[in-house]
């Protein structure tokens, strides 16, 4: 982190604690002020909102290749709900012992 951000994370917990405080003047001015810094703070998204379908089938190798193509489709979408992207199944089917025949997300 930088010394501009440091210094905004600093100024932006002092403000919180003043938003929190007993004076109702002085915590609507600190709650306007927490407005502004949280802008300075947060970064515009550069790449803008951006769509991705990702398609998991299983290659050759019968229950083994289904099976693995499952645990790397949930490891997708866990990275993806870790990053707090939103993660919808699209279709997802199933074998009887739990691998995947076609996974879209």
């Amino acid at each position: 982190m930088n010394d501009k951000n440091q210094e905004l994370l600093i100024r932006y917990r002092e403000t919180l604690a003043l938003a929190k405080g007993a004076d109702p003047e002085l915590a609507e001015l600190a709650a306007e002020e927490l407005v502004q810094l949280e802008q300075q703070l947060t970064p515009p998204d550069k790449e803008g909102a951006r769509s991705v379908i990702l398609e998991v089938r299983p290659g050759a190798g019968g229950d083994e290749a289904e099976l693995f193509a499952s645990e790397l489709l949930r490891a997708y979408s866990r990275y993806g709900e870790l990053n707090n992207w939103r993660v919808e199944p699209l279709q997802i089917d199933l074998t009887e012992l739990g691998g995947l025949k076609i996974g879209v997300v």
